[in-house]
């Protein structure tokens, strides 16, 4: 492992350990120990032994008898991150609304517009959200116009801010893929213009349906 300018040795094993425990390459309860992680990364054990000790601190190790064992996350932190995330996206929204101006919603609304002409309602119906989200609410009968064009909706919250990258949970998958769909299709109308953003799901597998990211 070669040292990065600005960013020390010990700094990226700390940084590769948290990313591989996150997503799961290390188990709960799996031992983690200085001479095994100095062998896989090439390095001595002096950096090894100072990413494990930071990782304790952040509660994502626990040192034992054995060595330094990798600690699950529970169902109450889970619930906890739930918590967290709800009060932060509801205030950031908050936020959002208060800045955007009378110029930037209308902007949103003609986008919207235009977008609508470049989705068919048969498309929509495909959608597996949009189809998952109609039956939990009991919409088959009558659903409301809005919720039924809300991809198209959120089409235009996303580009036009030109988001390159969109951090979602996996059931929003097919949300996003709309969003790229329309992108492509007005840029073959109107030229290169939109920017078709990427997907970016929780590389952990707990997390990819964590309410937050969907």
């Amino acid at each position: 492992m070669k040292e990065h300018r600005n960013i020390s040795i010990a700094d990226q094993i700390f940084e590769q350990l948290e990313k591989d425990i996150l997503s799961g390459r290390y188990q709960r309860g799996e031992v983690l120990s200085e001479l095994r992680l100095s062998k896989e990364m090439n390095v001595s054990r002096t950096p090894i032994r100072e990413a494990l000790l930071r990782l304790a601190q952040e509660n994502i190790l626990q040192e034992s008898g054995r060595g330094m064992v990798v600690i699950a996350i529970s169902n109450d932190d889970m619930l906890d991150m739930y918590d967290i995330r709800l009060h932060l996206e509801g205030e950031v929204a908050r936020r959002a609304a208060r800045n955007i101006t009378e110029e930037q919603l209308s902007q949103l609304y003609e986008l919207t517009d235009y977008y609508s002409n470049l989705v068919t309602v048969a498309r929509l119906q495909r959608n597996p959200t949009v189809k998952n989200e109609i039956q939990m609410r009991n919409f088959e009968a009558s659903i409301p116009v809005g919720f039924f064009t809300y991809p198209i909706s959120q089409a235009s919250d996303i580009t036009a801010f030109k988001a390159t990258t969109v951090p979602v949970g996996e059931d929003q998958e097919p949300m996003l893929e709309q969003t790229r769909e329309i992108v492509r299709k007005f840029n073959s109308v109107y030229g290169e213009t939109l920017v078709e953003p990427e997907i970016m799901l929780p590389e952990s597998s707990a997390c990819l349906r964590l309410p937050g990211t969907d």
